[in-house]
């Protein structure tokens, strides 16, 4: 296995736990803009830097130390994905109470 793929592998536990939490976190925000506005206003900036760093690497780390670096940086890029990602597309389902209005709703979102 080579270390690019044990950082992803690591990388993916990662997101096992990641997704449920922010989810946990953003259903009992009770916030100045709402449950999931509030993760939209202020994740842009975390997700705008942490795209940037993973794609800043110093070019003279090798071994463990790109590995460590590619992982840390993979994983606050994660967060800062899901932390945007999470709450937006549970929007979509509160814009339609009724479940079968649900679909369309986040079909529409989804495909447009």
């Amino acid at each position: 296995m080579t270390t690019a793929t044990l950082g992803l592998a690591i990388s993916r536990v990662w997101d096992i736990v990641n997704d449920p939490l922010v989810g946990w976190v953003s259903d009992r925000t009770q916030g100045r803009w709402g449950r999931r506005r509030g993760f939209l206003l202020f994740g842009a900036v975390p997700l705008a830097v942490t795209t940037y760093l993973v794609f800043a690497v110093p070019s003279d780390l090798t071994g463990l130390a790109a590995l460590g670096t590619l992982v840390v940086t993979y994983f606050l890029w994660d967060l800062a994905v899901t932390a945007v990602q999470v709450p937006s597309t549970s929007i979509g389902y509160r814009l339609e109470l009724r479940q079968a209005g649900q679909m369309p709703v986040e079909g529409e979102r989804i495909w447009q």
